[in-house]
């Protein structure tokens, strides 16, 4: 009897210390690390909160070190463009959950110019410059890169000079202010940009909007405890029922988050993968 409660006490014991672990949540900078590290420091206080342990920030400045931070299980869940998903690994993570933003799941590429640039079509954009955000953000390069590629556009050829920001934010600012004369961008910062900074967006406008993919999700590893997965994904989809969830929701323009189970992002793969091969060499 003692020898077995020995063996419940330890079995506890090594049970709690599992849970009490820190949990590590990874973004990507989709806008700048400052922005970053600001709107989502909030997020991870509350399912720390909630869950009663430490919840670790890591906040990487490009998609390629966060996919390898996800597929070596170093960060437990993460934020991640939709895009970067085309390159991890089926077996390393699972879809969490996914935000709702204005009562959508979608998301779309815009290309903005500066608004009094002379756009009529795409021969208008020859000998111009332009800025693609990460080399694996679906919105800000790959899917663009697709739309060039399937209107025999070479945009080595096409564009005098192709610039990298590395995020969103970053992007719309320079088209703004004449640096570079075209961007794709993702349309959930641009339409978030117009309500912090609406001097900034008053300056461009849109020429084109790509069809609606499903909305960069938040996913885990597959490393993760399961019931530990469990809590954390309850947490995400529950933060719309109480204030202070609401209120870090609304930070974030979300309107809530859903279960990721049976979100399709096959479209979204094929695309990335097709142009994955694509060198950009004529960058600064």
């Amino acid at each position: 009897m003692k020898k077995f409660s020995y063996i419940l006490i330890f079995s506890l014991f090594i049970v709690t210390f599992s849970f009490a672990e820190t949990i590590k949540f990874g973004v990507s900078s989709v806008i700048s690390a400052g922005n970053t590290v600001y709107l989502y420091e909030r997020l991870n206080e509350y399912i720390s909160k909630k869950l009663g342990q430490n919840v670790e920030f890591v906040s990487k400045k490009n998609y390629s070190e966060m996919n390898e931070l996800i597929e070596n299980a170093e960060v437990d869940i993460a934020s991640v463009c939709s895009g970067a998903i085309a390159f991890l690994k089926d077996d390393s993570y699972v879809l969490l959950a996914i935000p709702v933003v204005n009562g959508k799941s979608k998301y779309q590429s815009y290309f903005i110019v500066k608004k009094d640039f002379e756009y009529k079509d795409l021969k208008s954009l020859k000998g111009k410059t332009i800025a693609f955000t990460d080399k694996l953000s679906f919105s800000g390069t790959l899917y663009p890169l697709y739309f060039f590629k399937n209107n025999d556009i070479d945009i080595e050829k096409y564009f005098s000079n192709i610039y990298f920001t590395g995020n969103h934010d970053k992007s719309i600012y320079l088209v703004s202010k004449g640096v570079v004369d075209i961007a794709p961008v993702d349309s959930l910062i641009y339409e978030h940009e117009k309500i912090v900074s609406p001097e900034v967006i008053n300056n461009t406008k849109v020429i084109f909007k790509s069809p609606d993919f499903p909305i960069p999700p938040i996913i885990a590893s597959k490393k993760i405890n399961v019931r530990l997965l469990n809590r954390i994904k309850s947490i995400l989809i529950n933060m719309d029922k109480d204030e202070k969830g609401r209120k870090i929701l609304r930070q974030l323009n979300i309107d809530r988050f859903e279960d990721g189970l049976g979100y399709d992002y096959s479209d979204v793969i094929k695309i990335s993968r097709e142009v994955e091969n694509y060198k950009i060499i004529n960058t600064k």
